[in-house]
């Protein structure tokens, strides 16, 4: 907790009013970052076109938000929290409007749900990665993914 409020430039004491525990933190980035996926599926989905564009305008955000982002499958913690597991559920909900989106413009031909996409977000957003080499080979494996959502 020391270090991170360090790298907040905030007082361990502050840090502790605002989260208690590490758990407590932990659970409040997790709970931001279904929140920030969220925000970045609508303005995906209000960009217009079709389900595999609003895909590859979302996965690209969890490309670049990927440093940001603290989640379930990325290594973070378990969703415990009530409100965290609301707005995970709402995310797969918008996932799955998507999904049936690309049913009705013809781009999505597989059968593929919610958590599939969720999964392929997940190992798109592996931080740590040095440089654009990440960016380039997620970009080309989005491609790769994309195509083959509307091939029967």
């Amino acid at each position: 907790m020391a270090t991170i409020a360090g790298d907040a430039r905030v007082g361990v004491a502050t840090l502790y009013r605002h989260f208690p525990t590490r758990e407590d933190l932990l659970g409040d980035l997790t709970h931001r970052s279904f929140q920030r996926l969220r925000e970045n599926l609508a303005g995906a989905a209000a960009e217009g076109g079709t389900a595999t564009q609003v895909l590859r305008i979302f996965w690209s955000a969890v490309v670049r938000d990927a440093d940001d982002l603290l989640l379930p499958l990325t290594g973070g913690p378990t969703v415990l929290d009530e409100s965290t597991r609301a707005e995970q559920r709402a995310l797969h909900e918008e996932i799955g409007g998507v999904l049936r989106r690309g049913a009705l413009d013809g781009t999505i031909r597989r059968e593929v749900e919610a958590w599939d996409i969720a999964w392929f977000g997940a190992m798109l957003a592996q931080s740590g990665h040095e440089g654009q080499t990440w960016e380039v080979v997620s970009l080309r494996l989005m491609e790769s993914y994309l195509a083959g959502l509307g091939t029967s």
